[in-house]
């Protein structure tokens, strides 16, 4: 142990650095807020690495010690490895100088997952503290568990009160051991993390914040919200093998709501650490059960509510989408529109509104669209139009409407609490502000308006029918293009 070193030599506080292999970057990252524990046997000390993966032991040694890494986190979390419940991660580096020892953890050291779960969870905890979301529970216990496909799951089994899960050890985990959950499952951790065999950055970090979001859900929602959650899990996947096998199941709407935030915030914390954010050309990178997190990626791609927004509608009382939506909505009155399109987009509505145009005339009519109607059609540019530049009068560009051809040129999502109707649709109140033109074939304006909510569109060179369905609404402006009519509004 002594390493026949003189028992004379300076007595030093040990210090250095650890970092662990990013395969996603390349490069070697610090180990953030572990512990770092040394020892000679009689003398014993700790330090928590800082967020540049530095520590110095604030006792001073003179003869060679002990170092270990512990997985047991300055921010609150342990991370349970090669001893499971009995204590936390260990990866035990033997006698060093007393000076101090750095190390560089690369994908084959038995450190590598756990110190990669380390940091993404300690980032969790950070992001958090600055998004307005509420932290996991205290103390909150992971288990990397390596003997598994690449997965994760926040059952929060210990910390739910009144308990009625019934499901042994091996249908949790396909171990061969029958054990049961009864008493034993305070032995279990909150959250499983199981890193598979590819050691891949990418994917363990958005895994682990996936399953941190859940966390933070649960300290929200509370045990009897869970309970309900994880015996829909337990259901599903006992009855068929797959986790979220059927929305038929009992408190399938909770688990949709649950696992809707979770992917969405596993993949946008992901892109936003490896892919500098989530751009306005990405689509939800995951794959779509019953429910849909592309949902709550759009929401936040698009900028309609931030984290800690989505974050606030996660109350006990959510327990399916209809009521997620609606939660929003009340929350967030002036996205509300905005925000009951994109649940619409996904079939997650009561009714759906499409506003039509129609080309009543007997000669092809350019209609051009600009504002906040989302057009589904593809303007083109008028190539045998007058002088736009010495004429107001004409516009550029315009769909060509040929005469009995009808476009959609929005699409307005409605439920319980947005009723819409004939006069909504006349007043345009939804998508204001936004303007419409109805041109000839030159591009020379026929008719026009500013759609501000206060205007009824279009009312004398045309008719409005109205036709309802049992979940869509359509109504349809038919131009017939009256002459010597005044334009609405310039």
């Amino acid at each position: 142990m002594w390493i026949d070193e003189p028992l004379t030599r300076a007595a030093e506080y040990p210090s250095g650095r650890f970092t662990v292999y990013d395969t996603e970057t390349r490069e070697y990252v610090p180990v953030k807020g572990a512990k770092i524990r040394v020892h000679n046997i009689i003398k014993w000390a700790t330090a928590y690495t800082d967020q540049d993966g530095y520590y110095t032991i604030g006792k001073k040694y003179r003869t060679n010690v002990h170092y270990a890494m512990i997985f047991q986190n300055l921010k609150g979390f342990k991370i349970w490895g090669n001893w499971a419940m009995f204590a936390p991660a260990n990866h035990n580096m033997r006698f060093k100088s007393n000076s101090g020892y750095s190390d560089d953890f690369d994908t084959n050291s038995n450190a590598w997952d756990w110190a990669t779960i380390n940091n993404a969870a300690y980032d969790y905890y950070n992001f958090c503290s600055q998004e307005g979301i509420s932290l996991p529970p205290q103390n909150l216990t992971i288990w990397c568990y390596r003997d598994f496909v690449k997965s994760g799951m926040a059952w929060m089994i210990p910390r739910i009160e009144h308990l009625s899960l019934h499901i042994s050890i091996y249908d949790l985990l396909q171990l061969h051991v029958g054990l049961s959950l009864g008493p034993l499952r305070y032995l279990l951790p909150d959250i499983f993390v199981f890193p598979g065999n590819q050691r891949s950055s990418y994917t363990l970090y958005e895994t682990t914040l996936h399953e941190l979001s859940h966390a933070s859900h649960f300290s929200v929602v509370g045990t009897d919200y869970w309970n309900k959650y994880i015996n829909y899990i337990a259901n599903s996947y006992l009855n068929y093998k797959s986790p979220y096998a059927s929305e038929n199941i009992e408190h399938s709407g909770i688990c949709a709501v649950g696992e809707m935030w979770g992917y969405a915030m596993g993949y946008i914390y992901q892109y936003e650490k490896y892919k500098d954010g989530v751009s306005k050309e990405d689509s939800y990178p995951g794959y779509d059960y019953y429910f849909h997190p592309d949902i709550l990626w759009d929401i936040y791609r698009d900028s309609y509510l931030d984290k800690g927004e989505i974050y606030r509608c996660l109350t006990k009382d959510v327990t399916d989408v209809p009521k997620l939506r609606n939660k929003m909505t009340a929350l967030y009155p002036d996205k509300a529109v905005d925000l009951e399109f994109i649940f619409a987009r996904y079939g997650e509505y009561d009714g759906m509104g499409y506003w039509r145009f129609k080309n009543a005339t007997n000669t092809p009519k350019y209609i051009h669209v600009s504002g906040n109607c989302r057009t589904n059609f593809s303007e083109t540019y008028i190539s045998n139009r007058l002088d736009v530049d010495k004429n107001p009068n004409l516009i550029n560009f315009g769909y060509l409407v040929m005469p009995d051809e009808t476009v959609i040129i929005d699409s307005l999502a409605y439920n319980g609490r947005r009723q819409y109707d004939f006069y909504d649709i006349l007043n345009v109140e939804e998508i204001a502000p936004s303007s419409i033109f109805i041109a000839d074939e030159n591009g020379l304006i026929l008719e026009s308006a500013t759609l501000d909510g206060s205007i009824k569109l279009f009312t004398k060179c045309g008719s409005w029918t109205e036709v309802a369905g049992s979940k869509s609404r359509t109504w349809t402006f038919s131009y017939t293009g009256e002459k010597n009519l005044p334009i609405i509004k310039q």
